[in-house]
């Protein structure tokens, strides 16, 4: 034993990569393999490798980025525009957020939001995953949402303490525990989602 470091790592370029891995692992089981159109919510870091990861792996035609500015929407298309060829990447102006949404294939939030970033629901089928939020009383996803959804999470104990898209939810009565269908090692050993509705994961 020399105490020698071995390795030097980028602690954020690491942890980008880890969350968009996971959310591509829940996807896998819960976005439809034709899926072309997704909406991601946010513009930085891990909006960026989230939309990397999931335009390697669906067919998608076109991402749309939302964010609190035109400015920082344009600058993630541009930089994504530059990585992702063959793909109409386009920012989505506020005022269209809600007629999007129902859409979307696939819809990723990673933003630093308290409340929800869209109030209309998804439609059937369509998979959305939530990687913003890290508190009790932050939640970028609507109640309704969580309701009429099958809701997978990273782990059943951390989300039912630290995830308000599960915490506020079932604050609300619009979620129990019971209602969490799935965590990650369910969903990957075979869990079904033969649901007719939007499929959730909150990692």
């Amino acid at each position: 034993l020399t105490l020698a470091p071995k390795a030097i790592l980028d602690g954020i370029a690491l942890t980008n990569l880890r969350t968009a891995a996971v959310s591509i692992l829940a996807l896998r089981s819960l976005a439809v393999p034709s899926s072309a159109e997704m909406i991601v919510f946010g513009a930085g870091p891990q909006a960026r490798s989230h939309a990397r990861a999931v335009a390697a792996e669906w067919p998608l035609r076109r991402i749309r980025v939302a964010s609190r500015t035109r400015e920082t929407a344009q600058q993630c298309v541009d930089d994504l525009a530059r990585g992702v060829p063959g793909i109409d990447i386009v920012p989505l102006a506020p005022e269209d957020v809600e007629g999007a949404v129902p859409l979307a294939d696939i819809i990723v939030c990673a933003t630093t939001a308290e409340t929800p970033v869209f109030d209309s629901l998804p439609r059937d089928g369509a998979a959305i995953v939530a990687v913003g939020s890290h508190s009790p009383r932050q939640r970028e996803l609507p109640g309704p949402l969580m309701k009429r959804a099958y809701v997978v999470v990273e782990d059943r104990e951390t989300a039912l303490r630290e995830a308000g898209d599960i915490v506020l939810a079932i604050d609300d009565g619009l979620l129990t525990r019971e209602d969490i269908d799935a965590d990650l090692g369910e969903l990957v050993r075979g869990a079904r989602v033969d649901v007719a509705g939007p499929r959730v994961f909150k990692s």
